[in-house]
């Protein structure tokens, strides 16, 4: 159960989530047993009066619902660990895989290829994952001036319609 006391973070990533709560397992809960045996409850009485409300579920359901749940749509099991008294579980996806992505060690070449087809200036910069400053500056810019890339819409360069296109 979250509290106050218990801090929780998210981090979302392009290929996994990971969630964080301090204070680790309670009791004499393990890793290996998550799941599958009843957990030690801080304080029955609140977690029976928060079921009957329907505040939550008391069951220890969660957890085999989460891995059937990844299980039909194809996701990896989860991942949990408890390192340094805090409880890490990470959701990875299928959907971003290394194969897919394009190689931004050259950004010129990268842009280029993304460029294929018409992108604006926000689509260009959440590829880039820089400032949109930097990136049109940086990449987009030089290459309109070099003619690798040219704007959809020339004649209307500060445009929110504005595309850019590979030559």
């Amino acid at each position: 159960m979250h509290t106050e006391n218990t801090p929780v973070s998210i981090e979302m990533y392009r290929d996994r989530l990971v969630i964080r709560s301090s204070g680790g397992l309670y009791g004499s809960m393990s890793l290996q047993s998550l799941g599958k045996s009843r957990p030690e409850t801080r304080n029955a009485v609140l977690a029976n009066i928060l079921e009957l409300l329907k505040v939550t579920e008391n069951r220890y359901s969660g957890i085999p619902t989460i891995r059937k749940e990844l299980r039909d749509a194809g996701l990896p099991e989860p991942e949990f660990s408890v390192r340094h008294g805090e409880f890490t579980v990470v959701f990875r996806n299928t959907i971003f895989q290394p194969e897919n992505v394009v190689d931004h060690s050259d950004m010129f070449q990268a842009i280029l290829e993304f460029c294929k087809t018409p992108r604006s200036r926000q689509e260009i910069v959440n590829f880039a994952q820089k400032s949109r400053y930097y990136v049109m500056s940086t990449w987009v810019q030089p290459l309109v001036g070099q003619g690798a890339l040219r704007m959809t819409i020339p004649d209307k360069p500060k445009s929110s319609k504005q595309k850019f296109v590979k030559v």
